[in-house]
């Protein structure tokens, strides 16, 4: 289950239809990477915008890239 911000943090939506969710941890950085799927046809997938923000029980996360 992840929350959907927008640019301005402002929480918009609970998602929690998400597949094949993986984070990557960086030992250099310390930096985590998330990623993960949802539907084409999903309603939530309109808010999942660039530079927003996800969030999970343990991380936070900045959207740089949705494919």
């Amino acid at each position: 289950m992840i929350k959907i911000y927008d640019t301005n943090k402002k929480f918009l939506k609970l998602i929690d239809k998400c597949k094949d969710m993986c984070t990557v941890a960086s030992l250099d950085t310390g930096l985590q990477t998330l990623s993960f799927k949802l539907p084409l046809n999903d309603q939530n997938l309109a808010i999942v915008q660039e530079e927003g923000y996800v969030t999970t029980t343990d991380y936070n996360y900045v959207i740089k890239e949705v494919n």
